[in-house]
């Protein structure tokens, strides 16, 4: 399936900032199951581009002047193998992915159902680990959207010595051939990463875009960025501080 993505972020500001820095996570790469056959970005600035610690492509767009909107714009073409679900190994060693953070850390009613899956995911690993995403999808106050999805995922799977990690990107949507941003989760079995889409309650498909992987989504979000206010703001908050 060849995918043609258009994605426009825009960040306006209550006030204007003196200074901004995005880290994005915007450009997929090649791999066994997906091939990039073009891809940019539309920036207000140029930006500086590198690897993060998980492999992923990363610019850094830092606009350090009085700004009050950023708009960021990716497009491209990408083509999907629709057979295949599993992702080649990368540099990172999988142990890597059993570690918690404070996003995937199961309560305990969740690492009760784990354990009840626990055999189910080490004998059939991918489809073990679907049947844990539904009793997950089942259970009350579970959660309804990609993000909690895959961080519930996640921390059962880790909790159970399964090595697993967060993936950002696109899905293709039935309705109209629409692209939007989607999550899911990869786990590693038998010397590849075998996706799981908690939400589809299927492996990755062929309208499936890799971005981005990390141990939750604050690794693999597609942009992510810190700001400082203008001095004018700083004076006005300072004035108001003085005042209480």
């Amino acid at each position: 399936m060849k995918l043609h993505i258009s994605h426009r972020s825009v960040y306006h500001y209550p006030e204007r900032v003196r200074h901004s820095t995005q880290c994005l996570r915007l450009t997929p790469q090649s791999s066994r199951r997906q091939r990039v056959l073009s891809w940019q970005l539309g920036l207000p600035a140029r930006a500086s581009s590198g690897r993060d610690p998980y492999g992923n492509c990363q610019h850094v767009l830092t606009l350090d002047y009085p700004h009050q909107d950023i708009t960021v714009l990716a497009t491209g073409v990408v083509e999907v193998d629709e057979a295949l679900a599993d992702d080649v190994d990368d540099e990172l060693a999988p142990l890597v992915f059993l570690r918690q953070t404070m996003r995937t850390t199961p309560s305990a009613a969740r690492l009760a159902l784990a354990q009840r899956h626990a055999e189910a995911v080490r004998q059939h690993g991918r489809h073990g680990a679907l049947s844990l995403a539904q009793a997950l999808a089942e259970q009350s106050g579970a959660a309804k959207d990609s993000v909690g999805a895959s961080h519930a995922l996640l921390g059962c799977l880790r909790a159970l010595a399964q090595p697993a990690r967060y993936v950002s990107g696109y899905l293709s949507l039935a309705d109209g051939g629409e692209v939007a941003h989607h999550n899911w989760v990869e786990l590693w079995r038998d010397g590849v990463w075998a996706s799981v889409d908690p939400m589809s309650l299927a492996p990755a498909g062929g309208g499936h875009v890799k971005l981005a992987v990390g141990m939750d989504e604050l690794d693999a979000c597609p942009i992510r960025g810190l700001r400082r206010p203008s001095m004018e703001d700083m004076l006005r908050q300072a004035q108001h501080s003085a005042q209480q």
